[in-house]
């Protein structure tokens, strides 16, 4: 609250305390969080956790039920390597409506790829270098890399891979390889599935695999992988008066409606169909609630309803504001359009 000013009409801002956004990844494989040798341990401890994201795992074994995940929830997937016929059709399910899941490869893993990406069997096979493995040919451009674009943050070359899995990225409709080993096989490849993303990864993070979980590009590059997937996804700390106020920025979109309290006290109710708020035209907090989550949100006056001094002549004449000078004989009249005069 700014005192001493007039003009009232701007002197309120109004604020929502920051809530963390909660997103679920679920990991389908055989190992358990405690084994350190295997993925799953490296991938819980590097998983990024802070006040804006909190991250939970969620193990799958083979015998567990499949989750439920509600439409709208924030989720992410992973699979190592050959997973049952049900959790990959699961998943390809899951992709189809737009998630992303990553998927590490083994040549045992053929009958779940060619599931998941609901193509035909790619041939697998497992290769061990000589020596070890590097990443060349990175696409930095790729949302993914886009963060490592800079000189001082794209050398992966000290990242050795122990032994990976060779396939042919063209059997896979539509692929494109973000990341190749310097023997030119694929190491990286995205594959759209529907309307989501399957990566697949050519090789594990976890030691016995490669250096990967182990090197300072690991956690950057999960991080990146949520952002990019659209499973975090970070509310704005205000909007402005008159602003459509899309309610997947807080998970708000279940199957069922959204209520939506004004400052005012008043209710307005938001469908599925609609996805987003449209009536905040009053500056202060606004609550919506599914019944199950409640999120408050912040509505405050654009900036530029505060910039009341008057506009310079010559910025009114660059609007084709008809203009009279004072005290002198000129006048401005406007003619056949904007911006011309006669005097």
């Amino acid at each position: 609250l700014l005192k001493g000013d007039p003009e009232p009409f701007d002197n309120t801002v109004f604020t929502a305390p920051p809530v963390a956004v909660e997103v679920a990844a679920w990991y389908f494989g055989t190992e358990s969080l405690t084994d350190s040798k295997k993925p799953l341990f490296f991938l819980n401890r590097a998983l990024p956790e802070s006040r804006q994201v909190s991250v939970k795992l969620n193990p799958v074994p083979p015998e567990a039920p499949l989750p439920v995940i509600l439409p709208g929830q924030p989720a992410i997937f992973f699979a190592n390597g050959a997973i049952p016929p049900a959790q990959a059709t699961f998943l390809h399910q899951q992709l189809q409506s737009g998630r992303t899941a990553l998927l590490t490869l083994s040549a045992a893993a053929a009958p779940a790829l060619a599931i998941i990406t609901g193509t035909g069997a790619v041939p697998l096979e497992d290769i061990k270098p000589a020596t070890y493995g590097m990443l060349s040919e990175i696409d930095f451009k790729h949302p993914l890399f886009a963060p490592f674009a800079d000189p001082r943050f794209s050398d992966f070359t000290k990242i050795r891979f122990w032994h990976y899995t060779k396939f042919a990225a063209t059997a896979l409709p539509g692929s494109r390889v973000l990341a190749r080993f310097d023997s030119g096989d694929p190491a990286l490849v995205e594959v759209p599935v529907g309307q989501g993303r399957l990566m697949v990864l050519a090789s594990g993070w976890q030691p016995e695999a490669s250096q990967l979980a182990l090197s300072s590009k690991f956690v950057p590059l999960l991080s990146s992988l949520l952002e990019w997937s659209g499973a975090v996804i970070t509310p704005p700390a205000q909007f402005f008066a008159g602003q459509a106020v899309a309610l997947n920025l807080w998970g708000l979109t279940g199957v069922g409606p959204v209520s939506v309290r004004h400052p005012d006290g008043t209710t307005t109710t938001v469908t599925p169909e609609a996805g987003a708020f449209t009536a905040a035209t009053q500056p202060g907090l606004y609550t919506a609630t599914d019944g199950t989550l409640t999120k408050t949100f912040a509505v405050n006056l654009d900036p530029a309803e505060s910039r009341t001094l008057p506009l310079p002549t010559d910025e009114l004449d660059r609007l084709g504001v008809p203009v009279r000078r004072a005290g002198s004989r000129e006048s401005v009249q406007p003619n056949s359009g904007p911006g011309v005069a006669r005097v």
